[in-house]
């Protein structure tokens, strides 16, 4: 799953990073500039599904997913897709102060940052999703 995620990833950042050229000097810095919003604030969003599921540990579920090793590798998905959108925002955040011929670069990493980063919040937000829905109190 990683390797098509990666795969994913690296053909939307080269088929962007083969039509950048189009765009303006300006509209990559404000790309670059929301790009460090989006990212910023899933990054937080991840530490907040990180500090729910640290909240309800104690819970017959979590504590059998502990046992199974599943709740091990939910918070290794989490942590990865926070690692993921924490590049993500650095590549960003390091855009807006790059200049041509460095800033598409900058933006195609970042571009392959982000798209990384979503496809790791689809399968993390589905097994959390899971979670959640069958918390139920003991």
């Amino acid at each position: 799953m990683l390797w098509i995620r990666i795969s994913i990833s690296a053909i939307i950042a080269w088929l962007l990073w083969s039509h950048i050229d189009v765009y303006s000097v300006d509209a990559l810095h404000n790309a670059a500039t929301a790009f460090a919003g989006v990212t910023a604030t899933m990054l937080g969003f991840m530490i907040a599904a990180l500090s729910i599921l640290a909240a309800v540990a104690n819970q017959k579920l979590l504590r059998n997913m502990q046992k199974t090793g599943h709740y091990k590798k939910l918070l290794h998905e989490l942590y990865h897709a926070s690692a993921a959108y924490a590049a993500g925002m650095i590549a960003s955040l390091t855009s807006i102060f790059l200049t041509s011929p460095y800033l598409s670069w900058g933006i195609t990493v970042t571009i392959f940052a982000v798209a990384y980063s979503t496809a790791m919040i689809i399968s993390v937000g589905h097994k959390f999703w899971v979670v959640l829905t069958n918390l139920h109190s003991t």
